[in-house]
């Protein structure tokens, strides 16, 4: 995403005679680089600008010199030199135009701030360009309705001769395509002209959106393909082809662009840097590796399955990083490995990591042993045992009126609530209704994390419900005990799918399919998985009663006792 358009640096008036003439070819210089876009060249010849008259520039020089560090990412410098103009002049609106835009550029939310002060006291007649401005910021922060509401507010979406038209436009798509109205996104780019395609990287990921929203991830593939063609140093459209291409099942090529994570910018996790060569398959025979951790707490599991080959090798010396909530679920799941928090990440001159011959992000795992499914289906798994002395302790101590019914552990949504995730998700009332159905059939226990007050109170009025006192999101260790001793577990797709992964038990999980299915219809990680699809805006009444007759027939085929 790049800054406003350039603009020229403006001649000073004041300027010492004897020096005149060499900053005006300076400046000339500047403003031609600026002209042919020829950022680099410029941003040299700007350097050598602000050495020589650094205490001499006026709020529009200082404007476009931030503008022009902005835009070639240069962000920290782009900062003071923006905050330098406004303290020049607090009432114009240049300056925080581009510190709109750095913000936006580095992912602070500052850049709302920002943005919406520009909408309430700016110029009037930049009113929609502001609001088309706050609508690409709504997009990066996956927030839908707003995205929609602004351009709404702007008047609709922006003529083509928009300078942002190919962002603003891509937003409106994600957003239309995130709340389940392709058809109106569809709509939005057929207007969209047929020379616009490939000039940036923003249509044709919005293209490839509504093929993949349609199910037609192979011509998602395929829009990817002809854009990287043109433009191979494009990292996002290179990672979006990689999560394409494993969602539809292409394995070799999708993990071989899901090692472009590391140089996109927007990937959620940070590299950790090593001076030891990053291990690229050779023999671990009388060598020592280290395994660090990337993503969530979910992927840091699923990832972590593919490791035991290397585990299990008595000749190699194998120690893994991974989130400080997982240490002791790791280290009894791979006693054979040191385990340790993932805490530091600029490691080159850290004497203790020296003794490694190899490192890898686990993330890297499924290019040396996923190929394709079969080598997923086919891999070794250990899997991790329930404590039946807890069991019982819990199912006796809690007053229910069978306690040797079968445990039903239910969790149905995430800690994080976005617009996007939070559709993928039931409420309580919904699990309400499910535990009430099979009152009789089974006992249930509440598997979800950071439950708020309201939901407590709802979960109160169910006797068949046992709700732990542990904190399960800061003590994953108590989650996960408690998902041992479940006999099913009914989950959204969130951690507790992958914990109950690994102690293999019987789970049921709904929601949109997305690229860790790697082509499937059924969760493809774990042998007792079964998934059941849902669209985006779903019947969420349709799906209770579905996962209340999964519940009965499992119930009724298969002895927990």
């Amino acid at each position: 995403m790049s800054g406003n358009t350039t603009k020229k640096i403006t001649k000073k008036q004041k300027c010492d005679s004897l020096d005149q003439k060499s900053r005006v070819q300076l400046e000339t210089a500047i403003n031609r680089s600026l002209s042919q876009k020829e950022l680099d060249t410029a941003c040299l010849l700007i350097d050598r600008y602000l050495k020589k008259y650094e205490h001499d520039l006026s709020y529009e020089q200082l404007c476009v010199i931030a503008n022009t560090l902005c835009i070639n990412d240069r962000l920290e410098e782009a900062f003071h030199v923006c905050m330098r103009a406004i303290r020049m002049d607090a009432n114009e609106s240049t300056a925080p135009e581009v510190l709109f835009w750095i913000y936006q550029n580095r992912g602070d939310k500052q850049a709302l701030t920002v943005i919406d002060r520009l909408i309430e006291s700016g110029p009037v007649d930049r009113r929609s360009t502001y609001l088309y401005w706050k609508a690409v910021y709504a997009n990066n922060h996956s927030l839908p309705e707003l995205v929609l509401d602004c351009v709404e507010k702007a008047g609709g979406p922006p003529d083509s001769s928009f300078e942002k038209y190919q962002e603003v436009t891509y937003s409106v798509i994600m957003a239309l395509c995130m709340l389940g109205r392709v058809n109106e996104a569809e709509k939005i780019s057929a207007q969209v002209p047929d020379e616009f395609m490939f000039k940036t990287k923003y249509l044709p990921m919005a293209f490839a959106q509504i093929s993949q929203a349609k199910g037609d991830i192979e011509n998602s593939v395929k829009i990817y393909d002809e854009f990287l063609d043109k433009n191979p140093d494009t990292v996002e459209a290179r990672w979006n082809r990689a999560l394409a291409n494993l969602a539809a099942g292409n394995l070799e090529q999708g993990w071989t662009d899901f090692e472009c994570r590391w140089t996109w910018k927007g990937y959620p996790s940070t590299e950790k840097k090593l001076a030891i060569p990053k291990w690229n398959g050779e023999s671990l025979n009388g060598k020592s590796i280290l395994f660090w951790a990337e993503q969530g707490l979910g992927d840091q599991i699923m990832f972590l399955t593919l490791a035991l080959p290397i585990i299990q090798n008595p000749q190699t010396k194998v120690s893994i990083e991974v989130d400080q909530k997982l240490i002791p679920i790791v280290s009894a799941w791979y006693p054979e490995a040191t385990v340790s928090g993932l805490n530091l990440f600029h490691c080159e001159d850290v004497v203790e990591y020296q003794s490694f011959d190899y490192h890898l992000p686990i993330g890297s795992l499924p290019k040396h042993y996923l190929a394709n499914i079969a080598s997923l289906h086919n891999r070794p798994v250990r899997y991790l045992r329930g404590d039946s002395a807890f069991k019982q302790s819990v199912t006796q101590s809690n007053q229910f009126e069978d306690p040797t019914l079968p445990l039903v552990g239910v969790c149905w949504r995430s800690s994080f609530l976005s617009a996007q995730r939070s559709q993928a998700y039931l409420n309580v009332e919904a699990v309400a209704k499910i535990t009430t159905e099979l009152k009789g059939l089974c006992n249930f226990v509440t598997l979800q994390y950071a439950l708020q007050d309201s939901e407590l109170s709802v979960l109160a009025d169910c006797p068949n419900v046992l709700v732990p006192e542990e904190d399960f999101f800061t003590d994953v260790t108590a989650h996960a005990k408690y998902i041992g001793i479940c006999d099913i577990v009914l989950t959204a797709g969130t951690l507790t799918s992958q914990l109950a992964g690994i102690f293999d038990r019987d789970t049921l999980v709904w929601g949109v399919g997305g690229w860790t299915f790697l082509g499937q219809r059924q969760f493809p990680w774990y042998r007792n998985h079964a998934s059941l699809a849902t669209e985006i805006n779903y019947d969420k009444v349709a799906l209770v009663n579905k996962l209340i007759k999964w519940l009965r027939i499992s119930l009724e085929h298969k002895t927990y006792r």
